[in-house]
């Protein structure tokens, strides 16, 4: 995202919310954190780093189910790649 749409955006919620542009930042800063989170969470699940136990704790069976598909459907895809 460049600057112009970042501020376009941004005045689009202060208008909508009527609310201060501080509340609305700090929302943006939790919503981004949970995705950074969320994502380093699954890398370091992935690499073997955490359990699969507290992952579905963190995650949810189904999040960590599909997490687990993905990761085994991409193996796959390059293993057929390089045959």
């Amino acid at each position: 995202m460049n600057a112009p749409n970042f501020a376009r955006e941004l005045q689009f919620v202060l208008d909508r919310r009527g609310t201060d542009e501080a509340t609305v930042m700090a929302e943006a800063v939790r919503r981004g954190m949970e995705a950074v989170y969320r994502d380093v969470f699954v890398e370091s699940y992935l690499a073997g780093d955490i359990a699969r136990d507290e992952a579905v704790e963190v995650l949810g069976p189904e999040q960590v189910e599909n997490v687990e598909y993905r990761a085994k459907a991409l193996g796959d895809d390059i293993a057929w790649g390089m045959r």
